[in-house]
C-alpha cells in the first residue's frame, strides 16, 4: 500500500510540473498559433536565474521560509525575457508562413542556449538546501520529501488559477476572442497586439514556474536542443521504497541526499 501511495504522489509530481511547463506552451499555441521551439529554453533561463539567485541568498544550511519566495526570480525572469521577445522577434511574423516562425524560435533557442552557458559557464548550480530544508514524511516503511507534496499543491493552485483566469475573468474573454477569431476581435477594438504581449508573458512565466520541482533537483540540459524538468536523477536513497529495482524512480529519482544541480553543458 505504501508503494502505490508513493507512485501516485510520483504521478500527481510529475503531472504537476508537466503542465507548469506545457500549459504555458499550450497558451502561447492556443492564441498566438506560433510553435515556440524555444520554451523548453526560456524554461531553462527560468531555472538558472532562479538558481543563481538562491544560491545567492542561502546564508546557512536551514533556509528561511522568505527564501522560497525566491524561486519566484525564475518565473519572472522568463516572463521579462518572453515579454521583450514577442515584440521584437516575433511580431513581424505573424503574417509570414509558419516556417518564419519555426526558423526564428529555433534560432532563438541556440541563441538562449549559447546565452546560458555564457552567462553561467558549464558548471553546476546546486539549490539542494531549499529542499532538504522542508524534511520528509513517513509513509509506512517509506519516506516522501515535503518539497514535493508542495509542487503538487503548487501545480493545483496554478491549474486552477489559470483556468479562473481564462474562463472567469474580462482578460480571459478577449483571450479566447482573440484565440478565435482576431481579425473579428481586432474590428471589435481589441488591441490585438498587447493580447499577444501578454499571452506571451503568462505562457513564459509558466514555463518558468516549472522550476518549482528542479530547485529539488534537476538537470537542465542544453545543446540537444531541449531542457530536462529533472524528473529523472541519481544518487537518491533507497528508502523510498521498501525494496526492488523501481526505487531508482520512487520519488523524482531525487531524495533529501540527492546531487541537486543544473548542468547547462550538453
Amino acid at each position: 500500500m505504501d508503494t502505490l501511495l508513493i507512485h501516485v504522489l510520483n504521478s500527481l509530481l510529475y503531472a504537476a510540473v508537466l503542465f507548469l511547463i506545457a500549459g504555458g506552451l499550450s497558451l502561447i499555441y492556443g492564441v498566438m498559433r506560433i510553435v515556440n521551439l524555444a520554451h523548453g529554453n526560456l524554461f531553462a533561463f527560468g531555472a538558472f536565474v532562479a538558481a543563481w539567485t538562491v544560491g545567492r541568498l542561502v546564508g546557512g544550511p536551514t533556509p528561511t521560509p522568505l527564501l522560497y519566495l525566491v524561486l519566484l526570480a525564475g518565473p519572472l525572469a522568463a516572463a521579462a525575457l518572453g515579454a521583450l521577445l514577442e515584440p521584437t522577434l516575433l511580431r513581424p511574423l505573424y503574417k509570414r508562413p509558419e516556417e518564419y516562425q519555426l526558423l526564428i524560435t529555433f534560432g532563438l533557442q541556440l541563441i538562449l542556449e549559447d546565452l546560458v552557458r555564457l552567462i553561467w559557464g558549464p558548471y553546476p548550480l546546486t539549490v539542494s538546501s531549499l529542499y532538504e530544508g522542508m524534511g520528509s514524511l513517513n509513509m509506512g516503511e517509506s519516506i516522501y520529501p515535503t518539497y514535493n507534496l508542495a509542487v503538487i499543491v503548487v501545480g493545483g493552485l496554478a491549474a486552477a488559477g489559470l483556468w479562473a483566469f481564462i474562463y472567469r475573468t474580462q482578460f480571459g474573454v478577449v483571450l479566447r476572442a482573440t484565440s478565435q477569431n482576431m481579425r473579428m476581435a481586432q474590428a471589435m477594438g481589441v488591441n490585438v497586439n498587447r493580447v499577444y504581449v501578454q499571452a506571451f508573458t503568462l505562457g513564459c512565466f509558466m514555463a518558468g514556474l516549472g522550476y518549482c520541482r528542479p530547485a529539488a533537483g534537476c538537470r537542465a540540459r542544453h545543446g540537444r536542443g531541449r531542457a530536462d524538468p529533472g524528473l529523472r536523477g541519481r544518487g537518491h536513497r533507497r528508502a523510498w521504497k521498501p525494496r526492488g529495482r523501481a526505487d531508482r524512480s520512487a520519488a523524482g529519482g531525487s531524495g533529501p541526499g540527492a546531487r541537486d544541480h543544473l548542468v547547462p553543458g550538453g
